[in-house]
C-alpha cells in the first residue's frame, strides 16, 4: 500500500513536501525500493512427487516465446502418449473380461466339484489357480505402471498451468501485447484440457485396478479353499475312506458312464491346453524361437563333431557323436528343459502332453545304450504313462479306477524289479556312488508299490492313490531326467573338444576338469529337480522348507547382536562363494586375459593379487553382514582390537605389507628364478604371508615376504632369462692355442640353445702345471641352462678327439732312492737292487698301481 502510495504522488508535489535535499534524497530512495519490490514476480510454493519444495515463479515477458514452443510440444506428447495407450488398453479390456469370465466360469466349477477333489485333481487346480493368479498379478503391475506415469504427467501439467497462471496475471499487469495473451490464453486451455483427459483416464484406470483387486481376491479365496481341502486329504491318509476292494460294487463299470467320463476329460483337456495358450501366448513364441537357435547350434555341433579325434577317450566320444547325430532329437530335448523356467505354473495337461513327448524321445534314443533284453522297459513305462492318464479320466472311488490302480501298481514294481536286475541303463553314465543313490530310492519305491496295493486293497484308497502316483511320477521323472542328463552331458564332451571352445586358454589346459565338474553339476541339479518332484507329489516339500527356514531362524544374543541360524549358513555360503569367485577371477586374469595382452613385467602379478585382495576383504565383509552382526559395533571392536593385532601380529602383519611392496615394487615375480639366501629356485606364488620358492631338487620352501624385503635376493631372471654359462677345458702342452680357441668357439656358436648375442667367447687363462686351459663362455636361457651346457661339453670333447688334440691328466714323477730290502722283495719281487740303492725301475710315475705277486 505504501509503494501504491508513493507511486501516485508526483514529483513536485514530493518535493514540496521535502524542505531539505537531504531528506528528499532518502524519500526517493525509499520510492524506488518500494517500487522495485512491487514490480517482483510473484511466487508459489509446490510439494513435487518426491517431496521437494519446488518455487514456481512466472515466466519473464523476453522468455514467453521460447517458453511456450516448449511447453506445447511438452503437453502434445503427453497427448500424444495417451492416445496410442488408450488403444493398448482397449484390447487389455476385452483380453480382461475375457479372462475374468473364465476365472468366474472355473471357480464356480470348483465348488461344484470340490467336495469330490482328488489329490492329483488339486494339485492340478492349484497349478492353474497359480497360473491365473500370476495373470491377474501382471495386470495389476501393468495397471499400476500406467498409473505411475499418469501421476507424473498429472504432476506436469498442474505445474505448467501454475506456471502460466503467474505469467498471464504478471503479463496482464506490465500490459504485454495483445498477441503475448492470446498466445498464454491458448496453451492455459490447452493445457486444461490435456488435464481433464488424463484425469478422466487416471479414473478409468483406478476402475481398473479396482475390478482386478476383485479377481485376486476371488482367485486367492479359490487358492485358500484348494490349500485347506489339502490338508483335510493328508489327514486322511491313514483312514479307512473306502469299502473294501471285496466289498466294492462293480456298477459303476458301466460303458455310458465310462464313455460320460472320458468326454468331460477330454473336453476338460482341451480348455486345459487353450488356456495355457492364453497365458503363454508370447513365451510359447520365445520358446519355439529358441528351439530354432538351439537346432542350429546342434546342427553345427554335428558337423564339427565329424573330425573330432581323442585316442585316449574314443569310447566317450564315439558315444557323444551318436547322442548328436540326430540334431532335431537332441534340440528338441534341451529346448523343453527349458520349460520349467518359461512356464512356471503349467497345467496338467501340457505336462502330460510333454512326459509324453519325452517318453517317445527316450524309446527312440536309449536303444543306442541299452541291451536288447531290457528295453522292454521303456514300453512299459509308455504303458505306465498311458495308465496314469487313463486313472485321472474317472473318479478316484470308482471300481475301474480301482483296477486301474491295482495294475498300475503292478506294473511299476515290475518295471523297478528289471530296473534293479538291469542296471545297465544307467551304468554307462552314472558312476557307482550316484548309482548307489538311484538303487536306495528303486527299493524304496518297491516299499511304497507293497504298501499301495495292500492300501487299496483293506479300503484306505487316499494312501494307496498317493504312494502308487508318487512312483509312477518318479519313474517317469527318472527316465526323462536321465534323457536329459545323458544329452547334456554329450553335448558338452563334444562342446569341449571344438576348436572354437578349445580357443580358450582355460578350457584348452583343463578341458578335463571342465568336463568333470560340468557333469557333476548336471548329476546334481538333475538330482535336485527329481527330489523336488518326488516331495512335492508327497506335499512334503513345502513342510520341508518351512522347517528349515524356522531352524534358520533360530537365534540367540550375543552381548547387543542376535545371530541366528541362518545367518551362519549364509555366513559360510558366503565364504564358499567368495573363494569360488576369486578362483574364478584369477583364472581368467591369469589364463585369458594377461597371456593375450602385452604388460609390463610383473604387472600381470600385481593387478591379479589387488583383485584377490579386494574380492576376499569384499567377501569377508558380506559373509560378516549375511550372519547378522552389527558392523557398526564391529568397526568398534575391531578399533578396540587394533592395538592388539598391532602387537601380537606384527610379524603377520609386516609380512603381508611386505607382499604389497613386492606386488608394487616388482623385483620378483612368479616364475623368477631367485637366489634368497641359502635357497635357489623358481618363485612359484607370491601369497599374503610368504613366497613360495621351489627348489631344483624339488622341495618348496616357504620365504617370509618381510625376509624378502629386508635381507639380499639374487633374482637371476629380473631384467632377461639369459644366464652365462662357463665351461673349463684343458689340453696338453704341445697342442695350438689358436686351434683351440677356434675350436671352443665353434662348437659354441653351433649349439641351437647358445644365444648369438652376446656371441660365444673363448678365453686362453694361462699355462697349468699339467696342461693349457681354456674358458668357454656362453649364454642361455635360464630353463636350459644345464642341458646346454652339457651338450656344448660333449660337442668340446668330441671336437677335441676328432682334431687329436689330447685332454691331459695332472702327473707326476716319483724317484725312489732307498727302502728297506724287505719292502723291496715285497713290492718288486725279483728285482735286484743297485749299489746305490736305486731300483731298476728308476722312474716309476706317481699314478700307476703296484700290485704284489698274490
Amino acid at each position: 500500500m505504501i509503494s501504491l502510495y508513493f507511486y501516485k504522488l508526483s514529483l513536485p508535489t514530493f518535493f514540496k513536501m521535502a524542505t531539505n535535499y537531504k531528506i528528499a534524497f532518502i524519500f526517493l530512495t525509499l520510492f524506488l525500493f518500494l517500487y522495485s519490490s512491487s514490480a517482483q514476480s510473484e511466487t508459489i510454493q509446490q510439494i513435487s512427487p518426491e517431496g521437494d519444495t519446488i518455487v514456481l515463479e512466472a515466466i519473464a515477458l523476453a522468455q514467453i516465446a521460447a517458453n511456450l514452443e516448449a511447453d506445447y510440444i511438452k503437453v502434445q506428447d503427453i497427448d500424444k502418449l495417451y492416445k496410442n495407450e488408450n488403444l493398448d488398453i482397449h484390447d487389455f479390456d476385452s483380453i480382461f473380461k475375457i479372462q475374468s469370465a473364465t476365472i468366474e466360469q472355473n471357480k464356480n466349477i470348483f465348488e461344484e466339484k470340490k467336495e469330490y477333489y482328488s489329490v492329483r485333481e488339486i494339485n492340478n487346480s492349484l497349478a492353474e489357480w497359480n497360473a491365473f493368479e500370476k495373470k491377474a498379478t501382471d495386470w495389476k503391475e501393468l495397471i499400476n505402471d500406467h498409473l505411475s506415469v499418469i501421476d507424473k504427467d498429472l504432476y506436469t501439467l498442474v505445474t505448467l498451468n501454475k506456471v502460466w497462471e503467474l505469467t498471464q496475471k504478471e503479463a496482464k499487469e506490465q500490459q504485454a501485447p495483445p498477441g503475448v495473451l492470446k498466445s498464454i490464453s491458448e496453451i492455459l486451455g490447452t493445457i486444461k484440457k490435456a488435464n481433464r483427459e488424463l484425469k478422466d483416464l487416471q479414473n478409468n484406470m483406478l476402475k481398473r485396478q479396482n475390478e482386478i483387486s476383485k479377481v485376486l481376491l476371488t482367485i486367492n479365496d479359490v487358492l485358500s479353499s484348494l490349500k485347506k481341502l489339502e490338508k483335510e486329504l493328508q489327514s486322511d491318509y491313514f483312514s479307512l475312506d473306502s469299502p473294501p476292494i471285496w466289498q466294492a460294487a462293480d456298477s459303476t463299470l458301466s460303458p455310458k458312464l465310462l464313455k460320460e467320463y472320458l468326454l468331460k476329460a477330454s473336453d476338460e483337456n482341451i480348455r486345459g491346453v487353450k488356456l495355457f495358450f492364453e497365458s503363454y501366448q508370447k513365451t510359447v513364441y520365445f520358446h519355439i524361437f529358441l528351439f530354432l537357435i538351439i537346432w542350429l547350434s546342434f546342427f553345427f555341433l554335428r558337423k564339427q563333431s565329424v573330425i573330432l579325434i581323442d585316442e585316449e577317450n574314443e569310447f566317450e566320444l564315439q558315444q557323444a557323436k551318436k547322442a548328436i547325430s540326430r540334431h532335431w532329437l537332441a534340440a528338441l530335448v534341451i529346448s523343453m528343459i527349458l520349460s520349467i523356467w518359461l512356464y512356471p505354473d503349467l497345467n496338467s495337461t501340457i505336462s502330460a502332453i510333454l512326459q509324453l513327448v519325452y517318453i517317445l524321445i527316450a524309446i527312440i534314443f536309449f536303444p543306442t545304450y541299452i541291451d536288447k533284453k531290457i528295453r522292454p522297459i521303456l514300453y512299459a513305462i509308455l504303458a505306465l504313462y498311458f495308465l496314469d492318464q487313463l486313472e485321472v479320466f474317472f473318479p478316484v472311488e470308482m471300481f475301474f479306477s480301482r483296477l486301474v490302480l491295482f495294475l498300475k501298481a503292478f506294473l511299476a514294481a515290475w518295471v523297478l524289479f528289471k530296473m534293479l536286475r538291469s542296471q545297465d541303463i544307467v551304468a554307462k553314465d552314472l558312476k557307482r556312488n550316484k548309482m548307489g543313490i538311484v538303487l536306495f530310492f528303486m527299493r524304496l519305491f518297491l516299499a511304497f508299490l507293497i504298501i499301495s496295493i495292500l492300501a487299496n486293497i483293506i479300503g484306505n484308497l487316499s494312501l494307496s492313490v498317493l504312494l502308487c502316483n508318487t512312483v509312477v511320477i518318479a519313474i517317469i521323472n527318472l527316465i526323462i531326467i536321465l534323457l536329459v542328463v545323458i544329452m547334456l552331458n554329450r553335448t558338452f564332451i563334444i562342446l569341449l573338444r571344438t576348436k572354437f571352445v578349445r580357443k580358450s586358454n582355460y578350457i584348452n589346459n583343463h578341458w578335463q576338469r571342465s568336463e568333470k565338474r560340468m557333469t557333476m553339476t548336471i548329476f546334481i541339479l538333475a538330482l535336485f529337480l527329481w527330489l523336488k518332484g518326488i516331495l512335492n507329489h508327497l506335499n512334503l516339500y513345502d513342510p520341508l522348507i518351512e522347517w528349515i527356514t524356522e531352524i534358520g531362524q533360530t537365534s540367540w544374543k550375543v552381548g547387543e547382536s542376535s545371530i541366528e541360524v541362518g545367518g551362519i549358513i549364509d555366513f559360510f555360503i558366503v565364504i564358499v562363494l567368495t573363494y569360488v569367485v576369486y578362483s574364478f577371477i584369477k583364472t581368467l586374469l591369469d589364463e585369458e586375459l594377461f597371456p593375450r595382452v602385452k604388460l609390463p613385467r610383473g604387472v600381470p602379478g600385481a593387478i591379479s593379487m589387488i583383485f584377490g585382495y579386494v574380492i576376499v576383504a569384499y567377501g569377508i565383509f558380506l559373509a560378516i553382514a549375511a550372519a547378522g552382526i552389527d558392523l557398526s559395533s564391529f568397526g568398534l571392536m575391531a578399533g578396540a582390537l587394533g592395538v592388539g593385532i598391532g602387537f601380537g601380529l606384527q610379524n603377520i602383519v609386516a609380512n603381508f605389507i611386505a607382499g604389497l611392496i613386492l606386488a608394487f615394487e616388482r623385483p620378483i615375480q612368479v616364475g623368477d628364478t631367485i637366489e634368497a639366501g641359502t635357497v635357489m629356485g623358481d618363485v612359484k606364488a607370491i601369497g599374503v604371508r610368504a613366497t613360495t620358492i621351489r627348489t631344483f631338487d624339488g622341495s618348496e620352501v616357504m620365504v617370509p615376504n618381510g625376509n624378502m624385503i629386508a635381507n639380499d635376493v639374487i633374482n637371476w631372471t629380473l631384467s632377461d632369462r639369459k644366464k652365462r654359462r662357463d665351461i673349463f677345458v684343458s689340453v696338453a702342452y704341445g697342442s695350438n692355442p689358436h686351434e683351440v680357441l677356434a675350436l671352443l668357439k665353434k662348437v659354441g656358436e653351433g649349439n641351437p640353445n647358445v644365444l648369438q648375442v652376446p656371441a660365444p667367447w673363448a678365453l686362453f687363462e694361462g699355462f697349468g702345471d699339467s696342461a693349457l686351459n681354456f674358458r668357454l663362455r656362453i649364454w642361455t636361457a635360464m630353463d636350459v641352462g644345464m642341458t646346454t651346457k652339457s651338450d656344448v661339453a660333449m660337442g668340446i670333447y668330441d671336437a677335441l678327439a676328432e682334431a687329436g688334440i689330447e685332454i691331459p691328466f695332472p702327473q707326476q714323477d716319483l724317484h725312489v732312492k732307498s727302502f728297506d730290502p724287505t719292502v723291496q722283495e715285497i713290492i718288486f719281487p725279483g728285482r735286484k737292487k743297485k749299489e746305490n740303492g736305486n731300483t731298476e725301475n728308476k722312474g716309476i710315475r706317481g699314478n700307476e698301481e703296484l700290485e704284489d705277486d698274490d
